[in-house]
């Protein structure tokens, strides 16, 4: 089997007698665009090479033809990154924690969003934790077992307002409430608004409301640097309804990019048919048997260019499976597949995704609204159904 790309310059040198740079030229010619008229002058090379070395036309024209592009890889890359997933594995597995903070204070990594691998830590048993002005630091650190989250995470909060929150509260003492935070920090509204709906101001005032009228009522420190008072009143401050569970959530995924207590589908999934199963369950489904799954798209990998098999993972609030899609069906349903959340329908395959697929179709029972009805929907509700094959990985 020729696997690494040491092994094909050394066939070449074998077969057709060239020397190591002729080889590796001749590998290399592979990957170039516009190569016909350099492959045609180096074939003939090759052949008139192996020729004096007394091989057989018919074998050199084998041989010849197994030399291309797509399936050499360099050793020396393979080894790195067999150590790479080794190391990153056995730290997974024994310090689950700081694996997991360190590749929150990494991001971007490229290929998974902080979500998927919020989900993942919470597998290993490690949670993580919303933001915190009294706990916080400007980067996600370890609190008593989970992740707390850093204040660097939230939106609309630049570095100098992240470090100023957490420099203040060292040196003077926790805030008390919103006000207080406003009065010391003088942060601007927008970004208090950002710590609210982060849930980063919960210990102190639970309700998002009451957090934003407190801090309403507060004046932000002059110019000079001097620090307003707060407003003292004869009356009772009035009382809000809280915003829903499901608001909290929308305003963590806007400003945090993930919600860390939870995902998504979990507010998703008493809304659908209970033929729509779990990713969870779709790993212990037969062989052949046709499943729809809904769930958030977390990577979609185009390995042949735009117009070859598309491979699409779906992760729910149990896990995540991955859907074959094959070129005539993402081709009708490109769209669809940019949106945050999707539903998919196909047939299950455990071993190279051959099964038949169907036409895709419109739901009628996948809902036209979140279940409160919520003008602050922030996520994308889909009603196409695509049609793809499961594979279990």
């Amino acid at each position: 089997m020729i696997v690494w790309q040491e092994q094909v310059v050394q066939l070449i040198i074998d077969v057709a007698g060239m020397t190591a740079s002729k080889a590796d030229e001749l590998r290399r010619a592979f990957a170039r665009a516009n190569n016909e008229h350099l492959l045609a002058t180096l074939r003939e090379r090759f052949l008139a090479g192996a020729e004096a070395n007394a091989v057989p036309p018919d074998v050199a024209e084998r041989i010849f033809a197994k030399i291309n592009g797509h399936y050499m890889f360099p050793e020396s890359h393979s080894h790195v990154f067999a150590i790479a997933a080794y190391q990153a594995a056995w730290l997974k597995r024994h310090h689950p924690l700081e694996f997991f903070v360190a590749l929150a204070n990494n991001q971007p990594m490229g290929f998974y969003p902080m979500e998927t691998l919020k989900q993942a830590a919470r597998r290993f048993g490690v949670p993580f934790l919303n933001p915190c002005v009294n706990r916080s630091q400007v980067r996600c650190v370890p609190e008593a077992g989970s992740a707390r989250l850093g204040l660097s995470m939230v939106k609309d909060i630049g570095p100098e307002s992240v470090q100023l929150i957490v420099v203040e509260r060292e040196r003077h003492g926790p805030y008390v409430d919103a006000g207080e935070l406003v009065r010391r920090t003088g942060i601007k509204p927008q970004s208090l608004r950002s710590l609210i709906e982060a849930g980063a101001l919960d210990a102190v005032t639970p309700n998002c409301c009451e957090a934003l009228w407190e801090a309403g009522l507060s004046i932000r420190p002059s110019g000079s640097g001097q620090r307003s008072f707060p407003v003292v009143g004869t009356e009772l401050p009035p009382r809000f309804d809280d915003v829903s569970d499901y608001d909290k959530m929308i305003g963590e995924y806007r400003v945090l990019g993930i919600y860390p207590s939870g995902h998504v589908m979990e507010f998703i999934r008493p809304t659908l048919d209970s033929s729509v199963l779990t990713t969870t369950e779709v790993y212990d489904a037969q062989e052949g048997r046709r499943v729809c799954v809904a769930g958030w798209p977390i990577a979609r990998q185009h390995p042949r260019g735009p117009d070859g098999t598309v491979f699409v993972t779906i992760e729910d609030e149990t896990g995540d499976v991955q859907s074959i899609i094959r070129p005539q069906v993402f081709a009708r349903c490109r769209r669809a597949l940019s949106y945050s959340l999707i539903m998919i329908s196909g047939r299950i395959d455990r071993w190279d995704g051959t099964g038949p697929t169907s036409s895709p179709r419109r739901r009628s029972d996948w809902p036209a609204h979140p279940p409160t009805q919520s003008p602050r929907l922030a996520l994308n509700w889909i009603a196409a159904l695509l049609s793809g094959n499961m594979r279990h990985r």
